[in-house]
């Protein structure tokens, strides 16, 4: 069994692969987190209900107990995002609260892998910010689009929470964000990514160690 030391957690990589091979639906916790939270180890096992979907092709060949709905905040997603190459490409259900549910493959978005097609789509957006500006008014990303991510009304939350003391402590860190590619107004039509209602519950940033 292979342990990884994650966010101050011990973290088993089997539990990435036996969701996705066990076809379990993931719900998005979207809730905003508190310092003391982010302070203190957490349980990284999923929680989960054995109660079947209805919804689920496989419910009359699994077993009642393989029926499982794990439930993760958007720091256990990024958690996965960065120490599971499979994970973002595969099929598992993940509910957004939105109507349908998405498939993994199609709901995160790796900053490198960003293209004219995900303009004008919400999805959730994840990758290493190369670089804020001195305010935190913007961060950027390295990909080859320059896409920022403009969190001004965001900076109080950012700063407290994920004891942010300037901006350069940003730079190499990695970032989970839920929110629409769009193009700028500007001459440059230059590519940002807007954060769901301006929301603290829609980002989660990782700090470089």
């Amino acid at each position: 069994m292979i342990f990884l030391r994650v966010f101050g957690a011990e973290c088993e990589i089997e539990e990435v692969n036996t969701i996705i091979t066990n076809n379990e639906t993931i719900d998005i916790n979207f809730t905003s987190y508190t310092e003391k939270q982010l302070d203190t180890k957490i349980n990284t096992k999923p929680s989960s209900s054995h109660k079947p979907s209805s919804t689920n092709s496989l419910q009359h060949t699994k077993r009642p107990a393989q029926f499982r709905n794990a439930t993760k905040g958007l720091r256990s997603l990024l958690r996965m995002l960065m120490q599971s190459d499979s994970f973002a490409t595969s099929n598992i259900e993940i509910n957004t609260g939105s109507e349908h549910p998405f498939k993994a493959k199609n709901l995160f978005v790796n900053f490198d892998d960003i293209t004219k097609e995900h303009l004008n789509k919400w999805r959730a957006y994840w990758g290493v910010i190369s670089h804020s500006d001195s305010k935190i008014n913007w961060l950027n990303t390295a990909n080859e689009q320059d896409v920022s991510i403009p969190v001004s009304k965001l900076k109080n939350y950012i700063m407290n929470i994920f004891d942010i003391k300037n901006s350069e402590v940003l730079t190499g860190s990695t970032i989970l964000v839920f929110g629409k590619l769009s193009v700028s107004k500007s001459e440059k039509k230059k590519w940002y990514i807007r954060v769901t209602n301006d929301s603290p519950n829609r980002i989660f940033i990782k700090l470089k160690k």
